[in-house]
């Protein structure tokens, strides 16, 4: 097996080269390896699992958001502030997902053209 070759811990989904493998098996799970515990990762398959970390991430700092800044949806509380950082939320009307007002207007703009 190619060393250089990316795998998939299925235990935890921890995505390594294949040299790594062993020692992340006996560090982490305090286990040997085995042929159900590893996929072995196609090319594409690493680019997939990269654009999902990167959405989850994403969707983390939303939920964040979300959860901070919360209070301006539900209290209609108008908040004024010249720092970038605090934001206020609004709700889509047409599919009453959540989001802050620079994404709102993307959101609109890409998912709700007609």
């Amino acid at each position: 097996v190619d060393q250089l070759m990316m795998c998939k811990c299925t235990l935890c989904g921890e995505v390594m080269k294949h040299a790594d493998i062993v020692d992340h098996f006996k560090e982490l799970h305090e286990e040997e390896p085995s042929a159900d515990n590893i996929q072995f990762l196609t090319r594409e398959d690493v680019k997939d699992e990269g654009r999902i970390r990167k959405l989850e991430t994403e969707y983390e700092q939303t939920e964040a958001l979300i959860a901070e800044w919360r209070h301006t949806l539900d209290d209609g509380v108008q908040f004024f502030t010249d720092n970038v950082k605090d934001k206020c939320l609004r709700q889509c009307e047409l599919c009453q997902k959540i989001y802050s007002d620079d994404s709102l207007r993307n959101h609109l703009r890409i998912c709700h053209t007609e």
